[in-house]
């Protein structure tokens, strides 16, 4: 909660002060004034939403418009990507808010007016709103709910801060209907390049691909790091499994 306090804190001023070069007349920008922007941007504290000018591009486009074309460098479009993800996704989850207070209206700026709501939209970035971290297919997030399938953490902190402190994943995942929960499922399966999902909890459906033993009587319940569809309960397992039950010849990484 520090944290994520400090982070808005931090965040508030730096757009106090960046926001000048944008309004303000006779404002002149110093040699580095923009690359001191980018590792603002890249902080994730630029802008705490990503909502009163837009992501990177827009932020950059307004302030070629008050001082003429500026150098772009190749980080501009991963940046402008990152800050996309992180504005789509936090709208998101305040327009999810307003569902659960019953709000028909939401503060913001003038770029953000026209996103869909997409409420029940997958989006990669972790649920903790100011935390920053994507998820990626090949460093998935292991902390997720498999009803909703729309909250997933990077950290046993940040999912403590959306339930316990926040509390809104409680709630929002007891309104969300099942065909939306489907259909977040297969929008997270179709970005982390995975067939499926299974809930590592689910101590009775997960069960290990050589033994049959379920997780409910196994302590350790490891999955297949190579096709990501197979469990085991113990390293002999999945060895015997790789050298005498054909798992060799069927394990296909995820198309």
């Amino acid at each position: 909660t520090a944290f994520f306090k400090a982070k808005g804190f931090l965040a508030s001023i730096s757009f106090q002060i960046w926001s000048v070069c944008l309004y303000e007349q006779g404002i002149s920008l110093a040699d580095r004034t923009i690359p001191c922007l980018r590792q603002l941007a890249m902080m994730d504290i630029l802008d705490e939403s990503w909502k009163y000018a837009g992501s990177w591009e827009n932020v950059f486009r307004l302030l070629e418009e008050r001082h003429g074309q500026l150098p772009r460098i190749h980080a501009d479009r991963s940046i402008d990507d990152c800050s996309n993800i992180l504005r789509r996704a936090r709208h998101s989850l305040r327009s999810q808010v307003l569902e659960i207070d019953g709000m028909s209206t939401l503060q913001e700026g003038a770029d953000d007016r026209n996103m869909p709501k997409q409420i029940f939209s997958y989006f990669p970035k972790c649920s903790a709103y100011l935390c920053a971290e994507i998820e990626t297919p090949d460093k998935a997030h292991r902390l997720r709910c498999y009803q909703c399938n729309y909250y997933h953490w990077c950290s046993p902190a940040c999912q403590q801060y959306s339930e316990e402190i926040a509390e809104h994943h409680e709630l929002f995942c007891g309104k969300c209907p099942e065909e939306k929960a489907a259909d977040c499922r297969a929008e997270m399966c179709d970005y982390l390049n995975i067939p499926t999902v299974t809930d590592p909890n689910d101590e009775e459906r997960v069960k290990c691909h050589s033994c049959g033993l379920n997780k409910k009587l196994s302590k350790v319940m490891n999955r297949c790091s190579r096709c990501k569809a197979v469990y085991y309960c113990s390293r002999t397992c999945q060895a015997w499994d790789w050298n005498n039950g054909n798992h060799r010849n069927k394990c296909e990484p995820p198309v």
